[in-house]
């Protein structure tokens, strides 16, 4: 059973000879034809969109980083129960000042610019 197997022979098809391998190189074809001039210089190769998405995503990144600074900004320097002044951050603005923080309420409501966007009509 064993020797109908190939157990105990070699198998046939397999040889003993080398490949042949070829004793030059093949030329290698850059694309420059016989019109190209050696000292022209070459147009860049025209772009592909291999890197679109990721121009896309730093793009998207970059916008939505901006946006959050921009309202950064906006709540620490327009926002009416913000204070800087030291006197002031002890004391409750809408008893002590209520004129003042209508004031700066509506400073802060005229000046947001997502608000702005939000009401525009077509």
């Amino acid at each position: 059973m064993l020797s109908r197997l190939g157990a105990g022979k070699s198998p046939t098809f397999a040889t003993s000879t080398t490949p042949k391998m070829k004793a030059f190189a093949l030329p290698l074809d850059l694309g420059h034809g016989e019109d190209a001039k050696p000292g022209a210089a070459r147009a860049p190769p025209p772009l592909k969109g291999d890197f679109v998405p990721m121009y896309v995503a730093l793009g998207l990144i970059g916008l939505s980083a901006t946006l959050g600074l921009y309202t950064a900004m906006h709540q620490l320097s327009h926002a009416p129960n913000v204070r800087v002044r030291k006197s002031l951050r002890e004391t409750i603005p809408e008893v002590v000042v209520p004129e003042l923080t209508v004031e700066e309420g509506d400073k802060f409501i005229k000046k947001s610019w997502f608000r702005k966007l939000a009401h525009i009509q077509y």
